[in-house]
Parts: C-alpha cells; structure tokens; sequence
C-alpha cells in the first residue's frame, strides 16, 4: 500500500484514481468524515447516477472493478436505494427499468458485467449481464437495455 500523499501545489490529498484503498475517498468530503468520525454510521458515495428525462429512466450506478466485492456499507444502503426507486416506479413517477445497479469494468470501460440491486434486504442482485461495447454503450447512456430483474437472483 503506498503512503498517504499531497499535491506539492496546493497540499490536497491524493488518492488512486482508479483503484483506491478502502482508506481513500473519491471526494474530500468523504474522505473527510472517514478521517475524522467514528465508525458508528454507513457512509459511501455514489460512482454514477444516469437520468433520461425523455424516459423518466433513472439509474443510480456503482462501479466496481473486475472481481471487486461490494463494501458492507454498500450492501447495507443500496438495496435501500433500490427500494425508494421502485417506489417511485410503483407509483409511475419513473420509468419501469430505473434502478439501482453495479458495474463491474475498468479502464477503458468498454464492456462490463452489470446486475441491478434488487429493492429488498438483504442485499440480493439480479443477474449479472456480460455487456459488450454497444449495449455498454446504450446502459451509460440511458436507453433501455435488458438485464434480468430477479431471474437467478443471488444473495
């Protein structure tokens, strides 16, 4: 693990971009409540949030890298998000494939396997989808691409 480092301009913290340590935050702010707070909450960021409003389609996104496991945190608060969502599908505010997803894939992000947390506790996912460049494509930008919701579900 490399030690903690400043910008020799400016002093802020610097972090590994593309594959942090579970000590390292994406934005000052986390990395600042991780330093500072005691461990007694959940806290964690959101990687992605894709919003179509010509669909009303609504996708919150977490990346992961190839193989890399969800925090505990995670598996506490997105099956939350996933059922606030589909709250809001329930009530036809969005768009029917609006979601809360994982997407596993690294630089240069190409293709990746993607599976949609499924709005129930505790944590179940549905199955993940190899997605080749074009349907990649058409997740991150917010047309509707199929991914199995339920089927093979796994905890």
């Amino acid at each position: 693990m490399c030690s903690t480092q400043n910008c020799h301009e400016c002093g802020d913290r610097l972090i590994h971009q593309g594959s942090r340590g579970r000590d390292e935050s994406s934005s000052a702010l986390g990395q600042h409540i991780h330093d500072e707070y005691p461990k007694v909450f959940d806290w964690m960021d959101i990687d992605g949030v894709i919003y179509k409003r010509s669909k009303r389609l609504l996708r919150l996104i977490e990346h992961k890298d190839p193989g890399r496991p969800l925090s505990a945190s995670q598996t506490r608060v997105l099956p939350i998000l996933a059922m606030g969502l589909k709250s809001l599908v329930d009530e036809g505010q969005l768009h029917e494939r609006s979601g809360v997803y994982v997407a596993w894939t690294s630089a240069p992000f190409g293709t990746a396997s993607v599976a949609q947390v499924m709005p129930k506790n505790p944590l179940t996912m549905g199955s993940a989808v190899a997605m080749c460049p074009s349907d990649f494509d058409l997740f991150k930008t917010g047309e509707i691409v199929v991914i199995p919701i339920g089927d093979g579900a796994k905890s």
